[in-house]
């Protein structure tokens, strides 16, 4: 029998997901709701403007816990809350300890007003609690509840200009290095860029030209493509394609000089080892958080933009 059950909220939509199934749980035991909100201690602000930011998100946290708390006692269960702060992991571990609960509900990930992530803190509690931990599966996309419009905005036009920057840069490497070729004109290297002129090689150059450089610096020279998160994706799964095809141009006219050659292995390849990479790299963001969310500085970072 379970007659007092914590249930650690962040103040995010994925934290508050829990609450019919813990409700049910609760029903079933006639248990005491115990909800808290653990909060990073940032130490003192600033500047004035940080300051009255980390207000307003605490004030609201407090908002939002007193209304789950009303809507819980709607329903005829007995609720206490309370909001700490410190370190997530280690307060919600002794604040179960200080009010002698049975039993912590909580999910594994979410990401909420008040920066704290529950993979992570999610693992800790699992690892050190000395009362049974119930983890509810929560679904999490990027950023979501946790930054604002505009400043996904800012993101997206940042993330933008620096492709703009790197397709630049990978234009003048590339000229450059033919330039060096082509006044130095010695046979043992220019014979390098000739295999890549001549025969069906120089299709896949001229594409080359178009496409890694001269269609996404015309296209990424637009302000509004550059912050619009879903048509900046598909111009970075077009830049993606086309340095495969810079790759594949820089090694295969060395060994198919007459034709070009193109196998299954040349798409498959990539897409077998990157698909790896990115299993794995994924498996691992599930217990990440996509923000430094221990930096001291990131609440005035996210304030200033």
């Amino acid at each position: 029998m379970f007659k007092k059950i914590l249930v650690p909220l962040d103040g995010s939509k994925l934290a508050a997901k829990i609450l019919p199934e813990v409700v049910n749980v609760a029903k079933c035991h006639t248990a005491e709701l115990v909800l808290v909100n653990v909060y990073q201690d940032w130490g003192e602000p600033t500047s004035e403007e940080v300051k009255k930011v980390i207000e307003i998100e605490v004030n609201n946290c407090k908002t939002a816990l007193a209304a789950a708390a009303k809507d819980l006692e709607g329903q005829g269960l007995k609720v206490t809350m309370d909001c700490v702060t410190g370190d997530p992991a280690q307060k919600i571990i002794a604040y179960a300890e200080e009010k002698d609960v049975d039993l912590i509900a909580m999910a594994t990930h979410g990401m909420g007003e008040v920066a704290w992530v529950l993979g992570s803190v999610a693992e800790k509690v699992v690892s050190h609690a000395t009362v049974p931990v119930l983890l509810f599966l929560a679904a999490r996309r990027p950023f979501k509840d946790r930054l604002a419009p505009k400043t996904m905005v800012k993101l997206f036009h940042d993330y933008g200009k620096l492709m703009l920057a790197f397709v630049a840069l990978w234009a003048y490497f590339m000229m450059s290095q033919f330039l060096i070729i082509w006044s130095g004109n010695l046979p043992e290297e220019v014979t390098w860029y000739l295999d890549r002129a001549g025969a069906g090689w120089l299709w896949i150059s001229v594409l080359l030209v178009a496409g890694h450089f001269v269609l996404p610096f015309i296209v990424l020279l637009s302000q509004d493509l550059k912050k619009h998160g879903r048509r900046l994706l598909w111009v970075a799964f077009w830049l993606l394609a086309m340095r495969w095809f810079d790759l594949y141009w820089q090694v295969a006219p060395s060994a198919a000089h007459e034709h070009v050659a193109f196998t299954w292995m040349e798409p498959v390849a990539p897409i077998a080892i990157g698909g790896l990479w990115l299993g794995l790299l994924a498996g691992q963001l599930k217990n990440r958080a996509l923000l430094p969310v221990r930096e001291p500085e990131l609440r005035e970072v996210l304030v200033h933009g």
